[in-house]
């Protein structure tokens, strides 16, 4: 059984899910917790969240949403276990995420460098963009 839970704290299982997107030469996991540790980011701004993905006990997917703007929300650390992609798991996450942004803010945006994380947030209409450090976008719908 799969649960979604607001993470308040670096949980139990954080570093299997670290270890496994270094082995993927994706690093932003480790600066989620060296954010997190240092106090730098610790989504607590107004409007901001991560979630983690749990399948009993073991964390298989992680994400969350900073404030950039008033009305812009800015999705990041959205990593999922090599293990657990294709199943659905992904797309859980981010309807989660999206649900509870949309209740803060207009507009969504995220930065990502593969082709199939590009394709991932496409097919969940989001607009591939070429802006300053943004590459997709998503508007609330109204």
């Amino acid at each position: 059984m799969q649960s979604i839970v607001r993470i308040s704290n670096i949980p139990d299982g954080f570093e299997s899910l670290l270890q496994e997107s270094l082995a993927e030469n994706f690093n932003f996991l480790g600066r989620l917790k060296s954010e997190y540790l240092s106090l730098e980011n610790t989504f607590n701004k107004c409007g901001e969240e991560l979630f983690g993905v749990f399948c009993g006990n073991n964390l298989i997917a992680i994400g969350g949403i900073n404030q950039q703007s008033p009305s812009i929300a800015r999705l990041r650390r959205f990593y999922v276990s090599p293990t657990r992609r294709q199943q659905g798991v992904g797309s859980l996450l981010l309807k989660h995420i999206e649900l509870n942004a949309f209740q803060c803010f207009e507009v969504i945006v995220l930065n990502t460098d593969t082709d199939k994380a590009s394709m991932f947030y496409e097919a969940h209409s989001y607009t591939k963009v070429n802006e300053n450090g943004i590459t997709h976008r998503k508007h609330r719908s109204t």
